[in-house]
């Protein structure tokens, strides 16, 4: 199982709503997507780029909502704790650097609509030793095969445990992560993983996307991780 190329067309919708803010005669790019996020709640559309990039986005996982600051209204510095990491965009897709056992990548998407961390296997090819499983993926690989849903097919994916990953001011022993199989239409060739809430759910976390930067900030489920 893989990727399958997906056809994507435009139209214009002529009114969206999104909270408080309406913005009329949208430019969209339309395709199929139809994710099941809970057993209530199904996933039919994204905003990307086009959309966050006018303004600074404050993505509050512990209180499950979702701001839009104007620039000028934006303090970082009234944030406890609060501290930066570069993102770099890629076709308005946020790249930050992680570093995977002894290696850094600056290649790592961040992505608020996943719910796992991935390793691209372009990287696990070029780092053999940096993702070398430390056993429970060998285990796992045994009695579970992992597949994800993505945009334009499935995804197949093999669990590995990990030395040590850090992002952030974050550093994770022994985690256990999956690594993408055979997915090169998925991965591209600019990309070596996937940030998803598995790692972005211990932040607040603030999209300022005019200064090259994700503003970050522990929240509640940080502090309670590493006060055990």
């Amino acid at each position: 199982m893989g990727v399958t190329r997906t056809d994507v067309s435009q139209t214009i919708i002529p009114q969206i709503t999104i909270g408080g803010l309406t913005i009329r005669n949208v430019v969209v790019d339309t395709g199929p997507m139809d994710f099941e996020m809970t057993t209530d709640v199904r996933a039919v559309a994204l905003l990307g780029f086009d959309f966050i990039n006018g303004a600074v986005i404050h993505v509050d996982y512990e209180h499950k909502k979702v701001e839009a600051i104007r620039d000028a209204a934006f303090h970082p510095e009234t944030i406890p704790d609060v501290f930066a990491v570069p993102a770099a965009l890629d076709d308005g897709v946020p790249l930050v650097p992680v570093k995977v056992g002894d290696t850094v990548s600056r290649r790592f998407i961040v992505d608020t609509g996943s719910d796992i961390v991935m390793i691209f296997s372009g990287f696990a090819r070029s780092h053999p030793a940096d993702v070398r499983d430390q056993g429970r993926g060998v285990f796992l690989q045994h009695t579970l095969l992992s597949i994800a849903e993505v945009i334009g097919g499935t995804l197949r994916m093999e669990p590995t445990e990990l030395k040590t990953v850090t992002f952030g001011r974050s550093v994770f022993a022994d985690f256990l992560t999956e690594r993408t199989v055979d997915a090169g239409n998925f991965e591209g060739d600019d990309f070596d993983g996937l940030i998803g809430t598995e790692f972005l759910r211990f932040y607040d976390l603030y999209f300022d996307y005019a200064r090259g930067r994700i503003v970050m900030a522990p929240n509640a489920t940080y502090r309670n991780s590493v006060s055990r």
